[in-house]
């Protein structure tokens, strides 16, 4: 079984989640509310992959993050740093992801694809594809 999904929001980085206690900041939980509540329209097939007999060999997931081209780049073409970085901003978003299924841990990733690619608009997304293996 495969899904795919999309979802229109920034992505927050786990550098900025978190205060020095441990505990996580407004900001995160804000952007964690957002993302659950897109998540939601997709529970069929999120409920599908979730039931689906677990398999031997895992899961695959794959992201891609779409943001601003002026986020992404710098002036002068190269990446900027205001782009985050790819594997801190990762962890936040499969952990909302597999709250909506939760017979699965993201334990279960065997294959992940990640990356950034630039749009021409301001809007910030990510495509999400799941996958049985």
């Amino acid at each position: 079984m495969k899904i795919n999904i999309y979802i229109k929001a920034e992505p927050f980085s786990i550098n900025n989640a978190y205060y020095r206690s441990g505990r996580k900041k407004t900001e995160c939980k804000d952007w964690e509310v957002r993302i659950h509540t897109q998540l939601r329209k997709y529970a069929s097939l999120l409920d599908l992959v979730n039931k689906e007999t677990k398999a031997e060999s895992g899961l695959s997931l794959e992201l891609l993050f779409y943001m601003p081209k002026s986020k992404l780049y710098t002036a002068k073409g190269a990446i900027s740093r205001k782009s985050k970085d790819l594997s801190n901003i990762e962890k936040l978003l499969i952990d909302c992801i597999f709250k909506h299924m939760p017979d699965r841990d993201d334990a279960e990733i065997v294959q992940m694809v990640s990356g950034k690619t630039a749009t021409e608009g301001h809007e910030h997304g990510v495509r999400i594809i799941l996958e049985t293996l």
